[in-house]
């Protein structure tokens, strides 16, 4: 059994206390076993909007909508947590940036086409906006050095014009900088 304690009460997935001390964790067996892992952060486009042109009940039921997307896309091992309000992240063992990528992509698809995000009164059209991060054993990053570069590439996403993924690695020089 799951102790309640570390679960988002609404979407039932984790919170982001749990999220990041399994972060931690994460960096640990990277280091150990030299493989990668990535973080994905997807934050729903306009969702303030939909707050104040609905009302919070409905919100709250694109948010619980939201995450039972994401649990059919991720695998078990995979682990989903809230951030904040409509903000969301998921951790990738074993994954690398190309792979993340490839994830991110797929679920901000099905977002973008599917036709169940509401009520029986209110059917919305949902974009997300996604940034990702990676970590490898020779970058030496920690959880809140990540977690910087995840939401300067998700801002980087808003700024493109939404409903994109931005992989951390735009910011990075380019290898003949160095």
């Amino acid at each position: 059994m799951v102790n309640e304690s570390i679960k988002d009460p609404l979407t039932g997935v984790y919170n982001y206390e749990y999220f990041q001390s399994r972060m931690i964790d994460e960096i640990q067996r990277s280091n150990r076993y030299s493989k990668p892992y990535s973080v994905v952060r997807f934050d729903i486009d306009h969702f303030a909007q939909i707050n104040k042109d609905h009302n919070f009940e409905f919100g709250n039921k694109i948010l619980e909508q939201f995450c039972a997307l994401l649990l059919n896309t991720t695998r078990a091992t995979d682990l989903i947590a809230r951030q904040e309000a409509e903000q969301f992240l998921v951790l990738l063992p074993e994954v690398g940036l190309d792979d993340a990528f490839v994830f991110a992509e797929r679920a901000r698809k099905m977002v973008e086409e599917s036709e169940t995000f509401g009520d029986s009164k209110n059917k919305l059209k949902l974009t997300v906006s996604c940034g990702i991060v990676s970590y490898v054993r020779k970058e030496e990053m920690d959880v809140p050095e990540m977690l910087q570069l995840l939401d300067t590439s998700v801002y980087q996403a808003k700024d493109d014009g939404r409903n994109c993924i931005v992989p951390y690695t735009m910011f990075l020089p380019e290898p003949d900088e160095y």
